[in-house]
């Protein structure tokens, strides 16, 4: 038996966060784990030409070394804001991760190595990693001969109930979006993911999607967990939502919408209005994870509830773990 911790999304602005006594516990917790997963949500970057975006952010390659001493052995970069400074900054971070000895998955030369994913050895278990984003800020995306991420698209549709609009013109509840994805995108994704099942023991799909705030799913989301699962996936990892949602148990499979906030150095840094506005809607609280591996299926895990301490680190908040119990066939691969 293997156990692995998830975390949501990671933002370290400033040294030492890895020895914050506040933190201890949570970091603890990862050190425990025989591997340990957040999602990297900025760039470790030199390069200070951002995209034409409302929020960037970047730290100093050498963060790295924090995260890593935090106990992380690998992390997304399949996301919205470890491209903020373009190809050249995320090739940067994922040296810079690489570098200090975790593996950076969902970014590559080009969409083939994008959407590699990973599989690796953790206590005589073959375990696998597949990380993409629904997010992709323009020319992000990884495509034949163009670097970038691994993007999955998703289509959105503006649906107005026009009683509603007639009734109480300019009532932004009227309007309704549909989001969706393609059926060749989703047969695409679910061959990827029958492919990586294949050469492993247990796959972890870890999916940044999602709105940045607020707790509702949007359409597309429980849907497309279903079908990673369906497709060979043992658990789903989802991160980007400024705050904590609900997880489900798909055919024995652990689905984690939101992780929420693990690490938000971000949140001491001057920031403009939309940044602010962005920041005043955004949850302090996050989930960490620990599942039990063995005979290609989750067997057992304990929820943990963080909070961001006061250099926002995670703190854990005292409230009784949630139990996690996944009786269900093994994962097929």
């Amino acid at each position: 038996m293997i156990r692995i911790a998830l975390a949501g999304d990671v933002v370290p602005m400033r040294a030492g966060a890895a020895t914050d006594p506040d933190a201890a516990a949570a970091f603890g917790i990862l050190k425990s784990a025989d591997l340990a997963i957040g999602n990297l949500d900025m760039a470790l970057t030199r390069h200070t030409a951002p995209l034409d975006k409302h929020v960037v952010r970047r730290a100093d390659p050498a963060m790295a070394a924090d995260v890593a001493q935090m106990g992380f052995h690998v992390l997304t970069v399949a996301n919205n804001h470890a491209v903020d400074f373009g190809w050249p900054g995320l090739d940067e971070t994922m040296h810079a991760v690489c570098a200090a000895g975790m593996e950076p998955v969902g970014a590559g030369d080009n969409e083939e190595t994008a959407w590699r994913g990973s599989v690796r050895d953790v206590g005589g278990q073959r375990i696998g990693l597949l990380a993409f984003s629904c997010l992709n800020p323009p020319g992000s995306a990884a495509r034949a001969v163009r670097p970038g991420i691994a993007h999955l698209p998703v289509a959105a549709h503006y649906a107005i109930d026009q009683l509603h609009a007639m009734e109480e013109p300019g009532d932004p509840s009227a309007l309704h979006i549909a989001t969706t994805i393609g059926q060749a995108d989703i047969a695409a994704l679910c061959a990827r993911v029958r492919r990586i099942a294949s050469a492993c023991d247990f796959l972890i799909a870890s999916v940044h999607w999602g709105f940045g705030s607020g707790g509702v799913l949007a359409d597309y989301q429980r849907p497309l967990a279903h079908a990673l699962i369906e497709s060979g996936a043992g658990m789903v990892h989802g991160h980007h939502p400024h705050g904590v949602h609900g997880f489900e148990i798909h055919r024995g499979a652990p689905i984690f919408y939101s992780m929420g906030t693990f690490l938000a150095q971000q949140l001491l840094e001057d920031a403009g209005p939309r940044a602010r506005a962005i920041r005043a809607g955004m949850s302090r609280a996050g989930l960490l994870a620990v599942v039990d591996i063995a005979d290609r299926r989750v067997r057992a895990g304990t929820i943990h509830h963080t909070t961001l301490g006061p250099s926002h680190t995670p703190l854990l908040t005292g409230q009784e773990p949630l139990i996690l119990d996944a009786p269900g066939e093994p994962t097929e691969g």
